[in-house]
């Protein structure tokens, strides 16, 4: 046999052979990934948090430069959302810190972890759902007594004005569904899949 084709040969069986891993390595293996990934959760958890503080000062100013009761209920609305979600998020950071640091094995960090993530991302998608009635109602309200209020609106179609207001709402609700929906997935959807592929590759050893 030639020298080339006992490499290739070699090379072949190489690569039919499975690679196999104690349950030591593959605990370390999985702890290091785990890390990697929860990095990621909570720098984008950071990033949250700065938007959070960031968006204040702005929903402060609407205020100002439109001082109307409809804006002034929805600017807060929206600060009280993300006020919400700021302490949310924080206690979510104190749980992972918490599981990262503790003596629990890899499998029972993983699995807590996992578990808070998801009820996390259930909760988001809910909250945010559950604050578009709100806010419509809000708006409805608000807007009814805005125009009300006002003595320079004497002739105001309230028809045409619901039926702007509603296909608005309507169109701004599905936007709203779809991009949380995307935004979650890349925020923490993804790394909540990997954590759980780590677990399933960690039961299955």
């Amino acid at each position: 046999m030639e020298l080339d084709d006992f490499k290739s040969l070699l090379k072949a069986q190489q690569e039919e052979t499975p690679v196999t891993r104690s349950a030591e390595e593959l605990e370390q293996y999985t702890r290091k990934t785990a890390i990697s990934v929860m990095a990621k959760i909570k720098k984008n958890i950071r990033f949250e948090l700065r938007l959070c503080i960031w968006i204040l000062p702005p929903f402060a100013a609407l205020c100002f430069i439109f001082p109307s009761l409809y804006m002034r209920s929805i600017v807060g609305l929206s600060v009280f959302v993300c006020l919400f979600f700021a302490v949310y998020l924080l206690k979510l950071t104190k749980k992972i810190n918490y599981y990262e640091t503790t003596s629990f094995s890899v499998k029972e960090s993983l699995q807590q972890v996992i578990d808070i993530l998801s009820r996390f991302i259930q909760h988001y998608f809910q909250i945010t759902m559950i604050m578009l009635p709100a806010a419509f109602v809000f708006g409805l309200v608000t807007g009814y007594m805005d125009v009300t209020g006002n003595l320079a609106i004497k002739h105001f179609n309230w028809t045409r004005g619901l039926i702007f207001y509603c296909a608005f709402f309507i169109f701004w609700s599905i936007f709203t569904y779809f991009f949380t929906k995307w935004y979650i997935r890349k925020m923490y959807g993804k790394y909540l899949q990997q954590l759980k592929e780590q677990l399933k590759e960690l039961e299955n050893g």
